[in-house]
Order: C-alpha cells, then structure tokens, then sequence
C-alpha cells in the first residue's frame, strides 16, 4: 500500500486528490456529447463546459498569486473552449504547482498581499489561495457532476474513497 509523499502535508495531499479529481472529470467529459456540455442546468456556474474553463482557470490564477509562473498564458474564459486535452495539459500544470507550493509551505510564511477585482488590497497567509482552490474545485466539480446526472449520465467518482482505491492509499482487505 502506497504511503502520501515524504515530507507532504495533509494540505498536500489534499491538492493530490484535488488535482487527481480534476483530471478524471475532465477525461469523463472528454467523453460526453456537446449537447450535455452546453446544456445550462439551473443551479450552476453555467454550462459544465464553461464551467470547467472556470475552474482551470481559477485554479491558475491561485498558482499566479502564490508567486509560481508558467510558460503559458492564462486560461482566457472568453476565448472559446480549447479542447479537453488542452484543458487537461493546464489542470494538470496547474495541479501539480498547487501540490508543490503546500509541499514547501512554511507555516512562518510571509503573508501574501493580493489586490482584489475592485482594487481592494489585502493580507492573507499563502494557505488562504490552495484552501480555497480546493474549495472552489469541489464545488464547481459537484455541479458538473450534477448536469451529467440531470442527462441521465453517472458521474465519475471523485470522492476522497475513489482517490484513495486509485492512489493505493486505501484497500479492501479479505
């Protein structure tokens, strides 16, 4: 049985699921027809594939302002969708930066000092953007989830039992 990382934090692994989670929704709706992916569903962001675009792109943004850069631009949500397998490159890239910035999180942290939308400054630990991009991540991933159950589709299971079967960090036992 698979132990988590030497040297991780349970905010870590928590970013390995996160990343894991993203990357097997993204595959299950490589797989759905168009007309679910552009079907708004009440009680959404918006249509799951503008949803997924949000959230890579999210997701990135948290990375930018936890000081890690990438050799792409950022995700634009109003330049058209860019292929699954665009989408999947970016989470995964973007997955794996939020687990090594909680990898090497020193708790002593110099405080971060974003700027919000409307120009508000603020302080904030560098925890404040992986806990949110976990949080952000499962609720925009449960309403995906919730439009391919609507169309009669059954979602992946992304839970944290499903990461841990696939992470062999958990098994059945006789």
């Amino acid at each position: 049985m698979s132990q988590p990382a030497a040297g991780s934090t349970l905010l870590a692994e928590l970013l390995r699921h996160h990343r894991w989670a993203n990357l097997v929704l993204i595959d299950a709706c490589a797989e759905v027809a168009d007309t679910v992916m552009d079907r708004d569903v009440e009680a959404a962001y918006g249509v799951p594939r503008a949803t997924l675009m949000h959230l890579v792109s999210a997701e990135e943004g948290y990375v930018r302002l936890l000081g890690h850069t990438s050799a792409t631009e950022p995700l634009d949500e109003d330049a058209g969708f860019p292929g699954y397998a665009e989408l999947r490159a970016r989470a995964a890239a973007s997955g794996d930066a939020l687990v090594a910035l909680a990898s090497a999180l020193d708790p002593e942290a110099t405080w971060l000092q974003p700027r919000d939308d409307d120009g508000t400054r603020y302080t904030a630990h560098p925890a404040v953007p992986l806990i949110q991009a976990v949080n952000h991540g499962a609720e925009h991933r449960e309403q995906i989830k919730h439009a391919l159950s609507v169309a009669g589709i059954a979602p992946p299971r992304i839970d944290a039992w499903g990461y841990a079967f696939a992470a062999d960090l958990m098994r059945v036992v006789d």
